[in-house]
């Protein structure tokens, strides 16, 4: 097992300057996904997001407020809502997927056959499948066969995110480059970032972010 949780690694390390800008996918717009879309956009991404209804794409997209999920928070332009979700996946080597928990299945069906060949899918997602006591990027696996699948976990709370209080999480992925790859264009200033090749031992690691204040220091 690899872990990057010393002061030098993926804190001062990793920057938004430091990844070439891409276009990034995010399906799902609840307060996490949309804060997830602000970061990428803030780090200098374009962003395509990705949710159900219309009236919530015109906000964002017209507005530049998700009024109803992150009320008050201004949204960068950098984000474009989308409705379709075959026209929101196509082309991206990255998509972050943050839906809940009951409906992660249900949209994964949807978007596998229109999956990059070489995309990785971060699960952003918190909790276990009841039926079958899987984490949510186990589920995901079994969708995305053949595609590397990123689990990200921390203690993070879209609000204090959305307010650029100091946060944390953890990328967990059995290779490093991959976590790398989603590390690099996350981190900035006020949302740390750290990889870790055991997604078990991840979801330990996030409290121990949550209670130290050494990765919280500017």
């Amino acid at each position: 097992m690899t872990t990057s949780l010393d002061s030098s690694s993926h804190s001062d390390s990793h920057s938004s300057s430091d990844a070439t800008p891409i276009t990034v996918c995010v399906l799902g717009g609840g307060n996490f996904g949309t804060v997830i879309a602000n970061i990428l956009a803030e780090n200098g991404h374009t962003v395509r997001l990705w949710v159900r209804r219309q009236a919530l794409a015109d906000d964002i997209n017209q507005r530049h407020e998700n009024a109803q999920y992150l009320p008050g928070v201004a949204i960068h332009e950098g984000v474009t809502a989308y409705t379709d979700l075959a026209t929101c996946v196509d082309g991206m080597g990255i998509v972050f997927m943050s839906i809940p928990s009951k409906s992660v299945q249900q949209v994964a069906s949807q978007v596998a056959p229109h999956l990059e060949p070489n995309a990785i899918v971060v699960s952003t997602t918190k909790g276990i499948q009841t039926d079958g006591f899987k984490l949510m990027s186990e589920l995901l696996e079994e969708e995305f066969d053949g595609h590397p699948v990123v689990a990200m976990s921390g203690p993070n709370i879209a609000p204090e995110i959305a307010q650029k209080q100091f946060s944390a999480t953890v990328v967990a992925h059995e290779s490093l480059a991959v976590c790398d790859q989603v590390a690099d264009i996350l981190h900035n200033a006020y949302f740390r970032v750290y990889s870790n090749t055991d997604r078990f031992s991840a979801l330990s690691i996030q409290y121990l972010l949550k209670t130290s204040p050494l990765y919280f220091s500017p």
